[in-house]
Protein backbone atom coordinates (compact mmCIF):
# COMPACT_ATOMS: atom_id res chain seq x y z
CA UNK A 1 0.00 0.00 0.00
CA UNK A 2 1.18 3.30 -0.60
CA UNK A 3 1.20 6.34 1.38
CA UNK A 4 -2.52 7.24 0.87
CA UNK A 5 -4.39 3.51 0.13
CA UNK A 6 -2.44 2.85 4.23
CA UNK A 7 -3.85 5.89 5.66
CA UNK A 8 -8.02 5.70 3.94
CA UNK A 9 -7.57 2.12 5.38
CA UNK A 10 -6.63 3.26 9.00
CA UNK A 11 -9.20 5.97 8.64
CA UNK A 12 -11.57 3.66 7.86
CA UNK A 13 -10.42 0.73 10.83
CA UNK A 14 -10.92 3.40 12.82
CA UNK A 15 -13.95 4.92 12.32
CA UNK A 16 -15.29 1.80 12.48
CA UNK A 17 -13.60 0.83 15.77
CA UNK A 18 -15.06 4.11 17.16
CA UNK A 19 -18.69 3.77 15.57
CA UNK A 20 -19.41 0.05 14.82
CA UNK A 21 -20.71 -1.98 17.62
CA UNK A 22 -19.34 -4.92 16.23
CA UNK A 23 -15.97 -3.94 15.57
CA UNK A 24 -15.59 -2.89 19.03
CA UNK A 25 -16.63 -6.03 21.07
CA UNK A 26 -14.59 -8.05 18.40
CA UNK A 27 -11.67 -5.83 19.80
CA UNK A 28 -13.45 -5.68 23.45
CA UNK A 29 -12.86 -9.82 23.59
CA UNK A 30 -8.86 -9.56 22.30
CA UNK A 31 -8.72 -7.19 25.62
CA UNK A 32 -10.94 -9.52 27.77
CA UNK A 33 -9.46 -12.78 26.81
CA UNK A 34 -5.94 -12.03 25.72
CA UNK A 35 -5.07 -9.53 28.43
CA UNK A 36 -7.53 -9.23 30.78
CA UNK A 37 -6.03 -8.52 34.67
CA UNK A 38 -3.27 -10.60 34.43
CA UNK A 39 -1.09 -10.09 31.61
CA UNK A 40 2.41 -7.92 32.09
CA UNK A 41 2.53 -9.92 35.11
CA UNK A 42 6.09 -11.63 34.78
CA UNK A 43 6.44 -15.35 36.56
CA UNK A 44 10.68 -15.48 37.59
CA UNK A 45 11.42 -19.32 38.75
CA UNK A 46 14.89 -18.71 39.92
CA UNK A 47 16.66 -21.33 42.53
CA UNK A 48 18.48 -18.58 44.00
CA UNK A 49 14.25 -17.38 45.35
CA UNK A 50 15.95 -14.26 46.80
CA UNK A 51 17.27 -12.71 43.03
CA UNK A 52 13.70 -13.95 41.67
CA UNK A 53 11.95 -12.05 44.27
CA UNK A 54 13.88 -8.87 44.09
CA UNK A 55 13.18 -8.91 39.73
CA UNK A 56 9.47 -9.61 40.43
CA UNK A 57 8.76 -7.45 43.20
CA UNK A 58 10.52 -4.82 41.69
CA UNK A 59 9.13 -5.39 37.69
CA UNK A 60 5.74 -5.14 39.46
CA UNK A 61 6.17 -2.14 40.93
CA UNK A 62 7.40 -1.09 37.75
CA UNK A 63 4.35 -2.43 35.80
CA UNK A 64 2.20 0.70 37.68
CA UNK A 65 3.36 3.46 35.70
CA UNK A 66 5.30 1.79 32.34
CA UNK A 67 4.06 4.65 30.19
CA UNK A 68 6.37 7.18 29.19
CA UNK A 69 3.63 9.97 27.97
CA UNK A 70 0.69 9.25 30.48
CA UNK A 71 2.02 6.60 33.04
CA UNK A 72 -0.57 4.13 32.03
CA UNK A 73 0.24 0.58 33.48
CA UNK A 74 2.05 -1.84 31.65
CA UNK A 75 -1.66 -3.83 31.27
CA UNK A 76 -2.87 -1.22 29.53
CA UNK A 77 -0.21 -0.92 27.47
CA UNK A 78 -0.49 -4.52 26.10
CA UNK A 79 -4.08 -3.60 25.41
CA UNK A 80 -3.29 -0.77 23.39
CA UNK A 81 -0.08 -2.50 21.15
CA UNK A 82 -2.51 -5.24 20.67
CA UNK A 83 -5.16 -2.83 19.17
CA UNK A 84 -2.38 -1.18 17.20
CA UNK A 85 -1.40 -4.38 15.72
CA UNK A 86 -5.48 -4.93 15.21
CA UNK A 87 -6.40 -1.63 13.62
CA UNK A 88 -2.96 0.20 11.95
CA UNK A 89 -0.94 -3.19 11.54
CA UNK A 90 2.24 -2.05 13.58
CA UNK A 91 3.58 0.13 16.30
CA UNK A 92 7.00 1.08 17.51
CA UNK A 93 7.95 0.48 20.91
CA UNK A 94 10.86 2.42 22.52
CA UNK A 95 12.90 1.34 25.51
CA UNK A 96 13.88 4.80 27.47
CA UNK A 97 17.11 4.02 28.55
CA UNK A 98 18.93 7.39 27.76
CA UNK A 99 17.46 8.37 24.53
CA UNK A 100 15.01 11.33 25.55
CA UNK A 101 14.99 11.12 29.39
CA UNK A 102 16.34 8.00 31.12
CA UNK A 103 12.81 7.64 32.90
CA UNK A 104 13.31 3.54 31.84
CA UNK A 105 9.97 3.88 30.44
CA UNK A 106 7.93 3.25 27.40
CA UNK A 107 7.17 5.45 24.32
CA UNK A 108 4.35 3.90 22.25
CA UNK A 109 4.33 5.31 18.33
CA UNK A 110 0.91 4.35 16.45
CA UNK A 111 1.04 3.38 12.88
CA UNK A 112 0.19 6.92 11.55
CA UNK A 113 3.00 8.18 13.69
CA UNK A 114 5.68 6.49 11.19
CA UNK A 115 6.75 8.18 8.12
CA UNK A 116 9.18 8.91 5.61
CA UNK A 117 11.47 11.43 5.85
CA UNK A 118 13.43 13.82 2.75
CA UNK A 119 15.88 11.64 0.99
CA UNK A 120 18.98 14.01 1.90
CA UNK A 121 18.31 13.42 5.57
CA UNK A 122 17.72 9.78 4.82
CA UNK A 123 21.05 9.61 3.12
CA UNK A 124 22.57 11.52 5.96
CA UNK A 125 21.10 9.44 8.87
CA UNK A 126 21.55 5.95 7.37
CA UNK A 127 24.29 6.25 4.38
CA UNK A 128 23.89 6.28 0.97
CA UNK A 129 22.41 3.02 -0.01
CA UNK A 130 19.88 3.37 2.15
CA UNK A 131 16.20 3.21 1.17
CA UNK A 132 12.80 3.77 2.73
CA UNK A 133 9.28 2.67 2.26
CA UNK A 134 6.51 4.23 4.44
CA UNK A 135 8.69 5.18 7.42
CA UNK A 136 10.94 1.97 7.80
CA UNK A 137 14.51 2.12 5.90
CA UNK A 138 16.58 -0.65 4.26
CA UNK A 139 20.27 -1.46 3.14
CA UNK A 140 21.04 -1.92 -0.50
CA UNK A 141 21.12 -5.83 -0.12
CA UNK A 142 16.80 -4.27 1.43
CA UNK A 143 17.63 -5.65 4.92
CA UNK A 144 15.58 -3.69 7.57
CA UNK A 145 18.33 -1.51 9.27
CA UNK A 146 16.20 1.84 10.98
CA UNK A 147 12.65 3.14 11.08
CA UNK A 148 11.46 6.96 11.60
CA UNK A 149 9.33 8.21 13.71
CA UNK A 150 7.76 11.51 14.88
CA UNK A 151 4.60 12.17 17.16
CA UNK A 152 4.70 15.45 16.31
CA UNK A 153 4.07 14.90 12.76
CA UNK A 154 1.70 12.43 13.33
CA UNK A 155 -0.33 11.63 9.68
CA UNK A 156 2.02 13.80 7.15
CA UNK A 157 3.30 12.29 3.86
CA UNK A 158 6.89 13.41 4.86
CA UNK A 159 8.15 14.32 8.14
CA UNK A 160 9.72 17.35 9.29
CA UNK A 161 13.46 16.14 10.57
CA UNK A 162 14.04 18.60 13.03
CA UNK A 163 10.72 16.28 15.01
CA UNK A 164 12.25 12.71 14.27
CA UNK A 165 13.48 10.22 16.11
CA UNK A 166 15.68 7.98 13.73
CA UNK A 167 16.05 4.77 14.78
CA UNK A 168 18.74 2.00 13.78
CA UNK A 169 19.02 -1.68 14.33
CA UNK A 170 21.53 -3.92 13.76
CA UNK A 171 19.94 -6.67 11.23
CA UNK A 172 21.89 -10.01 12.97
CA UNK A 173 21.65 -8.53 16.45
CA UNK A 174 19.20 -10.11 19.05
CA UNK A 175 15.92 -8.14 18.99
CA UNK A 176 16.54 -7.97 22.81
CA UNK A 177 19.57 -5.75 22.49
CA UNK A 178 17.35 -3.16 20.96
CA UNK A 179 16.04 -0.53 22.70
CA UNK A 180 12.74 -0.63 20.27
CA UNK A 181 10.92 -2.80 18.81
CA UNK A 182 8.45 -2.34 16.08
CA UNK A 183 6.01 -5.58 16.16
CA UNK A 184 4.26 -5.88 13.25
CA UNK A 185 1.08 -8.07 11.53
CA UNK A 186 2.66 -9.09 8.26
CA UNK A 187 1.59 -11.56 6.04
CA UNK A 188 4.93 -12.47 3.38
CA UNK A 189 8.52 -12.06 4.18
CA UNK A 190 9.68 -8.90 3.04
CA UNK A 191 6.27 -6.94 3.25
CA UNK A 192 7.46 -4.27 5.17
CA UNK A 193 4.72 -2.46 6.94
CA UNK A 194 2.17 -4.47 8.58
CA UNK A 195 -1.51 -4.44 8.01
CA UNK A 196 -4.78 -4.42 9.63
CA UNK A 197 -6.72 -7.90 9.83
CA UNK A 198 -9.37 -5.97 9.63
CA UNK A 199 -8.81 -4.51 6.18
CA UNK A 200 -10.27 -7.46 4.22
CA UNK A 201 -13.32 -7.75 6.24
CA UNK A 202 -13.59 -3.74 7.02
CA UNK A 203 -16.13 -3.50 4.07
CA UNK A 204 -18.21 -6.10 5.87
CA UNK A 205 -18.65 -4.54 8.99
CA UNK A 206 -19.62 -0.83 7.89
CA UNK A 207 -22.58 -2.67 5.72
CA UNK A 208 -23.87 -4.62 8.58
CA UNK A 209 -23.81 -1.51 10.47
CA UNK A 210 -25.83 0.54 7.57
CA UNK A 211 -28.24 -2.44 7.52
CA UNK A 212 -28.84 -2.18 11.24
CA UNK A 213 -29.42 1.34 11.10
CA UNK A 214 -32.00 1.24 8.41
CA UNK A 215 -33.78 -1.37 9.92
CA UNK A 216 -33.84 -0.03 13.22
CA UNK A 217 -35.48 3.72 11.22
CA UNK A 218 -37.90 1.36 9.43
CA UNK A 219 -39.01 -0.22 12.85
CA UNK A 220 -38.95 2.97 14.77
CA UNK A 221 -41.37 4.58 12.11
CA UNK A 222 -43.27 1.37 12.05
CA UNK A 223 -43.88 1.99 15.34
CA UNK A 224 -45.53 5.36 15.36
CA UNK A 225 -47.73 4.26 12.29
CA UNK A 226 -51.01 2.50 12.75
CA UNK A 227 -52.82 2.58 9.41
CA UNK A 228 -52.96 4.69 6.00
CA UNK A 229 -55.74 6.31 4.77
CA UNK A 230 -56.35 5.93 0.62
CA UNK A 231 -58.86 7.57 -1.42
CA UNK A 232 -60.65 5.43 -3.55
CA UNK A 233 -61.74 8.27 -6.24
CA UNK A 234 -59.59 10.72 -7.53
CA UNK A 235 -62.01 13.33 -7.37
CA UNK A 236 -61.53 15.87 -5.27
CA UNK A 237 -65.04 16.04 -2.86
CA UNK A 238 -66.60 18.99 -2.02
CA UNK A 239 -66.32 19.28 1.45
CA UNK A 240 -68.00 22.77 1.80
CA UNK A 241 -71.86 21.75 0.24
CA UNK A 242 -74.31 23.86 0.77
CA UNK A 243 -77.17 23.58 3.55
CA UNK A 244 -80.65 23.14 4.05
CA UNK A 245 -80.19 26.23 5.79
CA UNK A 246 -77.82 28.30 3.87
CA UNK A 247 -80.65 29.15 1.35
CA UNK A 248 -82.53 31.23 3.64
CA UNK A 249 -82.27 35.19 3.53
CA UNK A 250 -82.25 36.81 6.43
CA UNK A 251 -85.55 37.10 8.75
CA UNK A 252 -86.60 34.26 6.55
CA UNK A 253 -86.29 32.03 9.24
CA UNK A 254 -88.49 33.94 11.62
CA UNK A 255 -91.48 33.58 9.25
CA UNK A 256 -91.49 29.64 8.99
CA UNK A 257 -93.11 27.50 11.38
CA UNK A 258 -92.06 24.80 13.35
CA UNK A 259 -92.81 21.63 11.27
CA UNK A 260 -90.71 24.05 8.60
CA UNK A 261 -87.65 23.97 10.74
CA UNK A 262 -87.76 20.67 11.60
CA UNK A 263 -87.13 19.37 8.30
CA UNK A 264 -85.07 21.55 7.49
CA UNK A 265 -83.25 20.20 10.30
CA UNK A 266 -83.07 17.06 9.05
CA UNK A 267 -81.98 17.74 5.75
CA UNK A 268 -78.89 19.51 7.24
CA UNK A 269 -78.52 16.10 9.21
CA UNK A 270 -78.80 14.04 6.77
CA UNK A 271 -76.35 16.27 4.45
CA UNK A 272 -73.82 16.85 7.30
CA UNK A 273 -73.57 12.88 7.77
CA UNK A 274 -72.48 12.59 4.03
CA UNK A 275 -69.85 15.11 4.09
CA UNK A 276 -67.98 14.51 7.14
CA UNK A 277 -64.58 15.17 6.86
CA UNK A 278 -61.64 13.98 9.10
CA UNK A 279 -60.36 17.74 9.55
CA UNK A 280 -63.94 17.88 11.32
CA UNK A 281 -64.08 14.64 13.23
CA UNK A 282 -60.53 15.12 15.10
CA UNK A 283 -61.70 18.62 15.95
CA UNK A 284 -64.77 16.79 17.71
CA UNK A 285 -63.00 14.58 19.24
CA UNK A 286 -64.55 11.24 17.60
CA UNK A 287 -63.17 8.06 17.43
CA UNK A 288 -64.91 6.56 14.41
CA UNK A 289 -64.92 3.54 12.40
CA UNK A 290 -66.60 5.03 9.36
CA UNK A 291 -65.07 6.79 7.15
CA UNK A 292 -66.58 9.76 5.00
CA UNK A 293 -66.81 8.83 1.23
CA UNK A 294 -64.46 8.38 -1.02
CA UNK A 295 -62.28 7.54 1.62
CA UNK A 296 -60.81 3.81 3.17
CA UNK A 297 -58.38 3.00 5.98
CA UNK A 298 -55.59 0.23 5.14
CA UNK A 299 -53.66 -1.31 8.00
CA UNK A 300 -50.01 -1.97 7.44
CA UNK A 301 -48.86 -5.13 7.11
CA UNK A 302 -45.35 -4.38 8.16
CA UNK A 303 -41.77 -6.23 7.72
CA UNK A 304 -39.72 -4.34 9.96
CA UNK A 305 -37.89 -5.44 11.75
CA UNK A 306 -37.75 -8.79 9.92
CA UNK A 307 -37.96 -11.59 11.95
CA UNK A 308 -34.70 -13.36 9.71
CA UNK A 309 -32.59 -9.91 10.85
CA UNK A 310 -31.35 -11.29 13.48
CA UNK A 311 -29.89 -14.58 11.81
CA UNK A 312 -28.69 -12.67 9.18
CA UNK A 313 -26.60 -9.89 11.39
CA UNK A 314 -25.22 -12.98 13.35
CA UNK A 315 -23.98 -14.10 10.11
CA UNK A 316 -22.39 -10.86 8.52
CA UNK A 317 -20.90 -10.46 12.27
CA UNK A 318 -19.18 -13.84 12.15
CA UNK A 319 -18.21 -13.67 8.85
CA UNK A 320 -16.29 -10.11 10.12
CA UNK A 321 -15.04 -12.05 13.13
CA UNK A 322 -13.71 -14.89 11.26
CA UNK A 323 -10.74 -12.72 9.76
CA UNK A 324 -9.51 -12.20 13.26
CA UNK A 325 -10.09 -15.60 14.30
CA UNK A 326 -12.95 -15.31 16.57
CA UNK A 327 -16.59 -17.36 16.17
CA UNK A 328 -19.82 -15.23 15.84
CA UNK A 329 -20.57 -15.89 19.76
CA UNK A 330 -17.49 -13.55 19.74
CA UNK A 331 -18.75 -10.94 18.05
CA UNK A 332 -22.04 -10.40 18.93
CA UNK A 333 -22.25 -12.13 22.85
CA UNK A 334 -25.30 -13.87 21.38
CA UNK A 335 -24.07 -17.82 22.35
CA UNK A 336 -26.53 -20.54 22.38
CA UNK A 337 -25.12 -23.54 25.09
CA UNK A 338 -25.72 -26.17 21.98
CA UNK A 339 -22.55 -24.72 20.20
CA UNK A 340 -20.68 -22.50 22.45
CA UNK A 341 -18.24 -24.50 23.41
CA UNK A 342 -17.28 -25.77 19.71
CA UNK A 343 -17.12 -22.17 19.38
CA UNK A 344 -14.84 -21.45 22.16
CA UNK A 345 -12.71 -24.35 21.04
CA UNK A 346 -12.27 -22.37 17.28
CA UNK A 347 -11.50 -19.37 19.22
CA UNK A 348 -9.03 -20.30 21.84
CA UNK A 349 -5.99 -20.58 19.17
CA UNK A 350 -6.74 -16.77 18.45
CA UNK A 351 -6.37 -15.66 21.62
CA UNK A 352 -3.19 -17.61 22.37
CA UNK A 353 -1.82 -16.88 18.96
CA UNK A 354 -2.06 -13.10 20.35
CA UNK A 355 -0.82 -13.62 24.08
CA UNK A 356 2.38 -15.27 21.92
CA UNK A 357 2.68 -11.45 20.05
CA UNK A 358 2.67 -9.65 23.28
CA UNK A 359 4.60 -12.94 25.14
CA UNK A 360 8.00 -10.77 22.72
CA UNK A 361 6.97 -7.34 23.98
CA UNK A 362 7.02 -8.55 27.58
CA UNK A 363 10.48 -10.40 27.32
CA UNK A 364 12.00 -7.50 25.98
CA UNK A 365 10.50 -5.41 28.07
CA UNK A 366 11.76 -7.00 31.21
CA UNK A 367 14.76 -8.11 29.99
CA UNK A 368 15.78 -4.30 28.49
CA UNK A 369 14.29 -3.06 32.84
CA UNK A 370 16.81 -5.44 33.83
CA UNK A 371 19.82 -4.27 31.90
CA UNK A 372 18.70 -0.73 33.07
CA UNK A 373 18.60 -1.72 36.84
CA UNK A 374 22.40 -3.39 35.92
CA UNK A 375 22.91 0.21 34.32
CA UNK A 376 22.00 2.24 36.99
CA UNK A 377 23.79 0.10 39.85
CA UNK A 378 20.44 -1.09 41.30
CA UNK A 379 21.32 -5.40 40.43
CA UNK A 380 24.14 -7.20 40.23
CA UNK A 381 23.38 -8.49 36.95
CA UNK A 382 26.42 -11.20 37.80
CA UNK A 383 24.14 -13.09 39.97
CA UNK A 384 21.69 -14.35 37.10
CA UNK A 385 21.79 -17.39 35.81
CA UNK A 386 22.73 -18.35 32.80
CA UNK A 387 19.83 -18.07 30.27
CA UNK A 388 18.08 -16.53 32.83
CA UNK A 389 15.22 -15.11 29.98
CA UNK A 390 14.28 -19.28 29.86
CA UNK A 391 13.10 -18.81 33.55
CA UNK A 392 10.41 -16.53 32.84
CA UNK A 393 7.17 -17.01 31.80
CA UNK A 394 4.16 -14.77 31.98
CA UNK A 395 0.84 -15.22 33.74
CA UNK A 396 -2.19 -14.72 31.15
CA UNK A 397 -5.95 -15.35 31.80
CA UNK A 398 -7.73 -18.24 30.25
CA UNK A 399 -11.37 -19.01 29.37
CA UNK A 400 -12.78 -20.56 32.40
CA UNK A 401 -14.22 -24.39 32.20
CA UNK A 402 -17.97 -24.78 31.19
CA UNK A 403 -17.35 -28.10 33.71
CA UNK A 404 -14.77 -27.21 36.36
CA UNK A 405 -15.48 -30.34 38.03
CA UNK A 406 -15.01 -32.64 34.88
CA UNK A 407 -11.55 -30.78 34.13
CA UNK A 408 -10.16 -31.16 37.58
CA UNK A 409 -10.99 -34.75 36.76
CA UNK A 410 -8.71 -34.87 33.84
CA UNK A 411 -6.00 -33.27 35.66
CA UNK A 412 -6.21 -35.38 38.15
CA UNK A 413 -6.13 -38.20 35.81
CA UNK A 414 -3.30 -37.17 33.38
CA UNK A 415 -1.31 -36.65 36.80
CA UNK A 416 -1.58 -40.32 37.75
CA UNK A 417 -0.94 -41.40 34.63
CA UNK A 418 2.14 -39.67 33.94
CA UNK A 419 0.83 -37.80 30.72
CA UNK A 420 0.57 -34.56 32.36
CA UNK A 421 3.09 -32.51 34.65
CA UNK A 422 3.13 -29.65 37.26
CA UNK A 423 4.59 -27.91 35.32
CA UNK A 424 2.16 -28.02 32.72
CA UNK A 425 -0.70 -27.38 34.80
CA UNK A 426 0.48 -24.59 37.22
CA UNK A 427 2.72 -22.93 35.31
CA UNK A 428 6.57 -22.37 35.49
CA UNK A 429 6.35 -21.70 39.08
CA UNK A 430 4.74 -24.55 40.12
CA UNK A 431 7.82 -25.45 42.87
CA UNK A 432 6.06 -21.59 44.72
CA UNK A 433 2.51 -22.73 44.55
CA UNK A 434 3.12 -25.91 45.68
CA UNK A 435 5.48 -23.99 49.14
CA UNK A 436 2.66 -21.98 49.21
CA UNK A 437 0.51 -25.26 49.39
CA UNK A 438 2.64 -26.69 52.03
CA UNK A 439 2.80 -23.56 54.01
CA UNK A 440 -0.60 -23.34 54.09
CA UNK A 441 -1.36 -27.21 55.34
CA UNK A 442 0.96 -26.38 58.43
CA UNK A 443 -0.24 -23.22 59.39
CA UNK A 444 -3.70 -25.16 59.40
CA UNK A 445 -2.50 -27.73 61.59
CA UNK A 446 -0.46 -25.65 64.00
CA UNK A 447 -3.76 -23.35 64.57
CA UNK A 448 -6.34 -26.13 64.87
CA UNK A 449 -8.04 -25.69 61.66
CA UNK A 450 -9.22 -28.28 59.31
CA UNK A 451 -7.55 -28.03 55.90
CA UNK A 452 -9.82 -28.99 52.63
CA UNK A 453 -7.51 -31.11 50.81
CA UNK A 454 -7.49 -33.16 54.55
CA UNK A 455 -10.98 -33.77 53.97
CA UNK A 456 -12.57 -37.11 53.31
CA UNK A 457 -16.23 -37.50 52.05
CA UNK A 458 -17.08 -39.25 55.15
CA UNK A 459 -16.37 -36.42 56.72
CA UNK A 460 -13.08 -37.53 58.48
CA UNK A 461 -10.05 -35.87 58.18
CA UNK A 462 -6.79 -37.57 56.29
CA UNK A 463 -3.58 -37.63 57.51
CA UNK A 464 -0.56 -36.04 55.47
CA UNK A 465 0.37 -39.75 55.38
CA UNK A 466 -2.29 -40.76 54.03
CA UNK A 467 -2.38 -38.59 51.54
CA UNK A 468 1.30 -39.67 50.54
CA UNK A 469 -0.02 -43.59 50.68
CA UNK A 470 -2.70 -42.44 48.48
CA UNK A 471 -0.42 -41.13 45.81
CA UNK A 472 1.58 -43.80 45.94
CA UNK A 473 -1.21 -46.47 44.96
CA UNK A 474 -2.23 -44.19 42.44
Amino acid sequence: LDSYARGRLLDMTRNAARNSSTFATILKQFDFNVCGTKAGKAVVSFEDQALAGDIRDGFAAWTRSADFFDGLSFNQLLKIILKNALIGGDCVILFDDGLVEDSARLLVYESDEIGNVPDDVLKRKYGDDAVQSLGKVYSSNSRWIGTTVSRACRGRPVFDPDKCYFLTRDPDASPLDSLWLQPSNVWRVAQGRGVSQAASSIGTITDLEDLCGFELQAAKKNAQTFAQILRTSTTVPDTLRPGAFDKLADGDLDKLTDEEIEKLAEAEAQAGEKTTTLARAASCGIVYEQLPDDYKMELLDTKHPNDRTQDFIKWLAGRSSAAFGLSEAFATLMPTAADFKAQQLMTQPAFQEAQKFLEQICDWTLYRYVKWLGKKKLLDLSRLPPNWMRRVSWSWPAIDEMDEVAHQNAVSMKLRNLTGTLREELGNDWREKLRQSKEELEWCRENGIPHPALGMISGGERSEAGILDGARNA
